[in-house]
């Protein structure tokens, strides 16, 4: 699997988040691998980075999307 080849998706079937390489057409996965866990630990580390929130935007096509993504972390001990 060639790095440059690598995409990421989140599949609306499953809601899972997934790595892997998609066929010719870039329409259904060759393979893949689940990470979901890591990109979710991933975000919350980004986020208390960050003061616990985050804004930007981004493009698709023609459409601008704006967000705000606000981390509210609760810890508690494991009996």
């Amino acid at each position: 699997m060639k790095l440059e080849n690598i995409k990421i998706g989140a599949s609306p079937i499953s809601n899972r988040i997934y790595v892997g390489e998609l066929n010719k057409n870039q329409t259904e996965w060759k393979n893949k691998v689940d990470v979901t866990d890591d990109v979710v630990l991933a975000m919350i580390t980004y986020l208390k980075n960050n003061n616990n929130n985050i804004k930007g935007s981004f493009c698709s096509g023609n459409t601008k999307v704006d967000f705000k993504l606000t981390l509210d972390l609760k810890e508690s001990e494991i009996k």
